[in-house]
């Protein structure tokens, strides 16, 4: 799986591999750092160091995939495998700059094709023009990037956000020509960018 993330993801260097610490995959680079939990249910911590003290982010993974514990890969990649039996999976990625890399892999066109995120503590807000930013009690403020979606080809797909509650989620629409890649390749692709706090980043890939 790691090496299917691998090929289909962006072009970025991954840090080198942290350290598992009490169930936890603990990565530091420079500020940053990231503890990824190796149970599903808990969330993924990201903190960085501030002149006021230190920034956090909590990023639940997504509900609509069920998944089992995860496994560290060589590169350091997380990689929550469905328990189902299907194809589908979560990875989690630190990448060189600091950033934190969340993939959601569907492998099927029946699995789920809509992914909610939630930051503890934070509300989502989307503007009338689409501009999506999580606030949280004391208005510290976390922008989203807009959505992004392609098949298996690298061809564009319609993607939205909605916010619903307190989570953001992203909806890809696979149109009529796009490759449905067989086998162990995701049959459609979307990455879902979002900056949660200044050097992390999420994507998430179907």
């Amino acid at each position: 799986m790691a090496a299917t993330i691998e090929a289909a993801a962006p072009s970025t260097e991954l840090s080198s591999p942290g350290e598992v610490v009490a169930g936890q995959l603990v990565t530091t680079v420079g500020d940053v750092e990231s503890s990824v939990p190796l149970s599903s249910e808990d969330e993924v911590i990201v903190t960085r160091a501030t002149a006021d003290g230190e920034q956090a982010a909590s990023i639940a993974l997504p509900d609509e995939l069920p998944v089992d514990a995860g496994v560290v890969a060589a590169d350091g990649t997380v990689v929550y495998a469905a328990d189902d039996g299907s194809n589908d999976a979560v990875t989690v990625q630190t990448l060189e700059d600091g950033s934190t890399r969340i993939q959601t892999v569907i492998g099927s066109a029946d699995s789920a094709h809509e992914f909610g995120y939630r930051m503890d503590g934070y509300q989502p807000y989307q503007s009338d023009t689409g501009e999506v930013i999580f606030i949280d009690g004391q208005n510290d403020a976390v922008p989203v990037a807009a959505p992004w979606a392609t098949d298996a080809d690298g061809r564009a797909v319609p993607t939205r956000y909605e916010v619903r509650g307190d989570e953001l989620f992203q909806m890809v629409f696979p149109v009529a020509q796009a490759n449905l890649a067989q086998g162990e390749n995701p049959k459609t692709c979307l990455f879902f960018t979002a900056a949660p706090i200044p050097g992390v980043i999420w994507r998430v890939k179907c």
